[in-house]
């Protein structure tokens, strides 16, 4: 049987990792709005021409594909989040049907 504290551990668990992958989509985001942009820019700037253009395009679609994947792992970590929660309600309430249970051994 699950305890109080090994159900509440898991749950801290769950929301850790949902924070780790928060973080690692902020870090995305972050790539595609500001690193990838801007390295955008100064080649758009430096660079002329059609083969400037098809590899700009390429690079739009690029940092538009980095910001859908860090949209994606937000969603999950609020999945993840929401899962946790469920589960923790459910295994502290029959943990407490359980606590409360009492048995009649009579034969």
């Amino acid at each position: 049987m699950a305890t109080r504290q090994s159900i509440e551990f898991d749950f801290q668990q769950a929301c850790s990792q949902a924070d780790k992958l928060d973080n690692i989509a902020n870090n995305l985001g972050s790539l595609a709005k500001d690193k990838l942009s801007n390295s955008m820019q100064t080649l758009s700037q430096n660079w002329k021409g059609e083969n400037a253009n098809a590899y700009l395009s390429k690079g739009n679609t690029l940092q538009s594909n980095i910001s859908s994947s860090a949209s994606e792992l937000h969603g999950i970590a609020s999945d993840i989040r929401t899962i946790a929660r469920n589960i923790y309600n459910a295994e502290m309430a029959a943990l407490e049907i359980a606590e409360q249970r009492t048995y009649n051994n009579s034969n």
